[in-house]
């Protein structure tokens, strides 16, 4: 049998047929955005997973460096002039927190030893007249108390006019500033005051020995949210059988 040979002709592989297609992709720009605001460099971390981009900022030169693809340089650029903007954040000052204790008593003279209130405490005083029946109000401590805006503060003292010593303990956990309509809001935060009211319930004896006493514990424990120079009653608690009474008034300010 005869061998039948096949001969394939195979039409020539074109030269460079195996060579890498030219890329089509755009070349890369660089372009230098300017920062009026902010931090350069806080922008730069904010901005930098948006695309494919390098980033590089320099906060003394207030520049962004961006340099990739023309239209993800284009985003990144947006990204940033979106976040360079004016803030509307009031800047970190010092709070300074003024708490008064005041004392209200349906009896005269129940706290001989207190002060009058100061004409500052006579909106309060008026409100509190309007809503309970006690006819006499002192000032028996004022405490000024003041933080760095994020911080606490903690107080110890003695509140006059009470025939025994009484000591109280007053502490925040934190303060915060924000703004409503363009005015301060001071929010404080963890609020409490923490006393022991002691007080005689009858005279001393003909012999001398100490006279009858009864102790009552108070503690007013609360968030609360003041305007500047604005005075917010925020805690009240009864004693000697709702005869008398502790209020708790706060008022705040910002301090450079």
């Amino acid at each position: 049998m005869k061998n039948i040979v096949l001969l394939a002709f195979l039409a020539p592989w074109p030269f460079g047929a195996l060579a890498q297609t030219p890329s089509t992709q755009p070349a890369e720009v660089t372009r230098v955005v300017r920062v009026h605001y902010g931090r350069a460099q806080q922008l730069e971390r904010m901005a930098a997973s948006t695309g494919n981009v390098r980033v590089a900022a320099d906060d003394s030169l207030q520049a962004i460096v961006l340099t990739g693809r023309p239209e993800q340089v284009a985003q990144v650029e947006q990204t940033i002039r979106e976040l360079d903007v004016p803030s509307t954040a009031i800047a970190s000052k010092d709070v300074e927190l003024t708490v008064t204790i005041l004392g209200a008593s349906s009896k005269p003279g129940a706290f001989s030893q207190g002060q009058e209130p100061s004409e500052g405490m006579e909106p309060v005083i008026k409100q509190l007249r309007a809503a309970f029946p006690y006819k006499n109000y002192q000032v028996l401590s004022t405490v000024l108390m003041r933080s760095r805006e994020g911080g606490g503060a903690m107080n110890a003292g003695v509140m006059q006019g009470f025939s025994y010593p009484n000591s109280y303990d007053i502490n925040y956990r934190e303060t915060s500033v924000s703004t409503e309509q363009g005015k301060p809001i001071i929010l404080v935060r963890g609020f409490k005051f923490e006393t022991r009211v002691r007080v005689a319930t009858g005279p001393a004896s003909n012999g001398g020995e100490a006279a009858a006493t009864s102790q009552f514990a108070i503690v007013v424990n609360t968030d609360v949210n003041l305007r500047e120079n604005q005075k917010v009653v925020v805690g009240k608690s009864n004693f000697e059988n709702s005869d008398s009474a502790l209020f708790v008034v706060l008022g705040a300010r910002l301090v450079e």
